[in-house]
């Protein structure tokens, strides 16, 4: 099995890094720091770091078709205009101010499939939702604990997701339109392997899987194989997505806190890194959403 050491790409010092996207027109990635409430991009031609302020807690990224994005947030699903930046409040999930939203994705279809979690990781507090193109709302898993990764196969029947505290890969027959079917489960990471966290699917179908507290990246195939891992200096690994010019560059978010007191320490962790040239990535998918503002 091939083991393979990331490099630093962009020193971020996030207290808790995540959701990194790649921007196809911009040519950059997008990625969060959920308890420091930024929204940052990551230029790796010019090597230049950029941030803006967000809204409390923002979540994950999604790529709007005219440029704009799409932030879950504490309080619900928020729209960013980077030109002029401006934020609009769209959408509550709920109304327990303890619940905050955690890793989304856009589906094959254009909707928005985001999952929520209790501030404290309280068990079977979140839930994983779907959210359509005009703004309604679909409960698709309930109890969840820690609402993580979240992705499709090529042939887009199947949703693969991460529910961190059951420490397995589902799989679920998906149909845009319906229930999720019957899970099966891809894998299950023994403890001391590290917490499955965020992960991406590549253009051959295989997965990358964030292992949180490490410091690695697995890649599986969709029967749960491990076909090689992804070495990080920093323990809390929580995302990844392919990006670069071609694709072929894997990024990593990571989180940067104590373990005990959960305050920022840098020393830990909380960069940005690159493992380069490792994969075949594919676009995310831009969502089309019209969704009203609150007023």
């Amino acid at each position: 099995m091939q083991l393979t050491k990331a490099d630093l790409s962009a020193p971020s010092t996030c207290h808790l890094g995540e959701g990194p996207i790649w921007d196809d027109i911009r040519q950059i990635v997008w990625f969060v720091d959920i308890l420091g409430n930024r929204l940052l991009t990551w230029n790796p031609q010019t090597r230049t770091l950029n941030e803006v302020s967000a809204p409390q807690n923002p979540a994950a990224i999604m790529l709007g078709a005219n440029g704009d994005l799409w932030v879950p947030a504490r309080q619900g699903l928020y729209r960013y205009q980077v030109q002029p930046q401006t934020w609009t409040h769209h959408l509550s999930f709920q109304t327990d101010s303890t619940i905050r939203s955690n890793d989304a994705a856009v589906d094959p279809w254009g909707q928005l499939v985001c999952g929520t979690m209790h501030e404290t990781a309280v068990a079977g507090k979140g839930s994983l939702y779907r959210v359509r193109s005009d703004g309604s709302i679909e409960t698709l898993i309930e109890s969840v604990t820690i609402s993580n990764g979240i992705d499709w196969s090529l042939d887009r029947s199947t949703m693969y997701y991460i529910d961190t505290r059951s420490q397995r890969v589902l799989a679920y027959p998906y149909n845009p339109d319906g229930p999720l079917g019957q899970a099966r489960t891809v894998t299950e990471f023994d403890n001391e392997l590290g917490h499955p966290d965020g992960m991406t699917l590549d253009a051959s179908g295989n997965l990358w899987v964030a292992l949180w507290d490490a410091g690695a990246v697995h890649h599986l195939s969709p029967e749960g194989e491990t076909l090689s891992i992804i070495e990080v200096s920093a323990p809390y690994v929580s995302s990844c997505c392919f990006g670069g010019p071609n694709l072929q560059d894997l990024y990593i978010s990571t989180a940067g806190k104590d373990p005990v007191t959960d305050d920022p320490d840098p020393e830990i962790g909380g960069d940005l890194y690159v493992c380069e040239g490792v994969g075949q990535g594919r676009l995310p998918v831009r969502s089309e959403f019209e969704i009203p503002a609150l007023s």
